[in-house]
């Protein structure tokens, strides 16, 4: 972990342990077994290579891992990225097999596919499921559809997924996630190749309906726009941003101008709430609240427990920022920084972990302690120490 900025350590030394009164055990762990991927899809909003960039290390261990969350008293581990958990077979076998030993459940999102390392569907099912052994924990398969991904390895392997899911293993949660975008075919495409049925389910959701009368629910998530992803990613493959959520794009696409990295304004709001907490993990052991940290206040998985993090976590306004407003407070904090001059118009609004720039960091922070000091109880030795920032 990098150090924290003066201002901030004397801000959270005067903040108590957890003003908010956060829930103490953490629900899900969103693991990632690499920072690397070898699908590299064009709309990445990691930017994920693969081979890892200059500064990368990999240190992260399953079984330590495993451990780690069950000690904290979290429910669920899920396997995912950033890069693509297939990449790291073994990683993903033996942290299955150590998660069901303490009765978590289970969850992978992937591509479904892995060019650096291929293997039979039927050899990922079977492996999988030998390592949960008799764990009477949920076991759930997410797997990655829209038009980028497809560009790369196309949809036949889905549907080769759903049916041997649905042989070898037909009591685990499947489904499939998309993108919420016009012009998307690659879900009636899956469909057509499964003599399957499309029903909508609300706005962010249709279900695949198969032959044999059961059925796989397709999530269509916002569009991230960071990383690689880009409005004219869209428009060269003839796809849209639905027309209401563009209409709310358009003054952050001013904005932030040829940059058009806004982050996260069309995602759902965060599962990090004062009764719920979602932890992400990273292949370097770094631990972080979801999308609700900035890059000075990581620790390591291998020197702390959950306990430890959460004495220092849950005193930083900025996850008390994403807890009653979710990351909107925090876009308009740096709005008001971008169009004062304080930050350049590359920066991602709508993103906490993006913020680079440590005088920023230290600005959105006291921005965010004034505007929740009505709404959180701060002790006034802190809200001075902000005011008196501000106006410095």
């Amino acid at each position: 972990m990098q150090s924290l900025t003066a201002f901030r350590k004397s801000l959270l030394s005067e903040m108590p342990d957890n003003p908010l009164g956060i829930v103490a055990s953490p629900v899900r762990g969103y693991v990632w077994p690499t920072f690397r991927c070898s699908i590299g899809c064009a709309h990445c909003n990691f930017s994920s290579l693969p081979r890892l960039e200059r500064g990368q290390r990999e240190t992260i261990d399953p079984v330590q891992i495993a451990d780690w969350l069950a000690e904290a008293k979290a429910r669920t581990l899920i396997l995912c990225g950033g890069g693509e958990p297939l990449d790291e077979p073994e990683f993903c076998e033996r942290a299955i097999r150590r998660a069901g030993e303490h009765s978590l459940n289970v969850g992978i999102y992937t591509s479904g596919v892995s060019l650096s390392r291929p293997q039979a569907v039927e050899d990922y099912v079977e492996t999988w499921r030998a390592a949960l052994g008799s764990s009477h924990a949920w076991f759930a398969l997410r797997l990655s559809i829209d038009t980028f991904h497809a560009e790369r390895i196309g949809i036949a392997h889905l549907a080769e997924w759903i049916t041997v899911v649905r042989r070898l293993a037909p009591d685990w949660r499947l489904s499939l996630r998309g993108l919420s975008l016009d012009g998307d075919m690659s879900v009636s495409e899956l469909a057509g190749e499964l003599g399957a049925d499309l029903v909508p389910q609300g706005k962010r959701s249709v279900r695949l309906n198969l032959k044999d009368g059961t059925g796989i629910t397709v999530e269509r998530t916002g569009f991230v726009l960071d990383g690689r992803a880009s409005l004219e990613q869209l428009a060269r493959r003839g796809l849209r941003i639905p027309a209401a959520q563009g209409e709310s794009l358009a003054s952050w696409t001013r904005l932030v101008g040829r940059t058009r990295r806004i982050g996260r304004p069309l995602s759902r709001r965060l599962p990090v709430a004062k009764t719920r907490v979602d932890l992400e993990i990273h292949s370097d052991s770094a631990v972080h609240v979801l999308e609700s940290q900035a890059f000075d206040l990581r620790l390591s998985s291998r020197s702390h427990t959950w306990r430890e993090m959460t004495d220092l976590y849950y005193r930083d306004p900025l996850i008390h920022a994403v807890v009653i407003a979710g990351l909107a407070l925090v876009a308009q904090c740096l709005r008001e920084a971008i169009e004062s001059g304080v930050a350049d118009r590359g920066t991602v609004p709508f993103s906490i972990e993006q913020i680079r720039d440590p005088a920023l960091l230290d600005r959105v922070t006291a921005m965010v302690v004034m505007a929740l000091e009505t709404v959180v109880p701060y002790p006034s030795e802190v809200s001075a120490r902000a005011a008196a920032f501000l106006c410095a």
